[in-house]
């Protein structure tokens, strides 16, 4: 996407010439990371947009580091995470997240006590990792 180029522009340049879908949701995802860095932000768009920009966090998010990492970098997205997820029709999904979510009241304290440390980012990770690790019920497929 080329700079200064609004969301419409690039929407109306991909009807005439379509993209690569992975190439047009990193351009999207790349311009509203400029424009959002809170759930606040987005009162100034429309609700398919909010369900885009939280999916799509809170999947970048687990997929680099686990719901652990989630719970560190992004908190105050959880709960438009699970809504974005049941309007996309992915139930389950929005359900592990609401439960994790709940759970973080739980380790608050412990969580708080390892953010104020000034271990590297990777120490505290693991840390927070470990509290999830033995707070939250594995899924397993029944049969194994």
């Amino acid at each position: 996407m080329e700079m200064g180029k609004s969301l419409r522009e690039l929407l109306e340049e991909d009807e005439k010439d379509p993209m690569n879908d992975n190439d047009l949701d990193e351009a999207i995802w790349l311009d509203l990371c400029k424009r959002i860095s809170n759930p606040e932000d987005l009162k100034h768009f429309q609700p398919p947009v909010a369900v885009f920009y939280a999916s799509y966090l809170m999947e970048h998010e687990v997929g680099n580091g686990g719901f652990s990492q989630a719970a560190l970098n992004i908190p105050e997205w959880f709960e438009l995470s699970a809504e974005a997820y049941r309007t996309l029709g992915k139930s389950v999904a929005a359900s592990i997240i609401t439960e994790v979510y709940q759970r973080l009241p739980e380790n608050e304290e412990i969580a708080k006590k390892f953010a104020r440390v000034r271990f590297s980012g990777r120490i505290i990770l693991l840390t927070i990792a470990s509290i999830f690790m033995t707070s939250v019920p594995t899924r397993r497929k029944s049969g194994r």
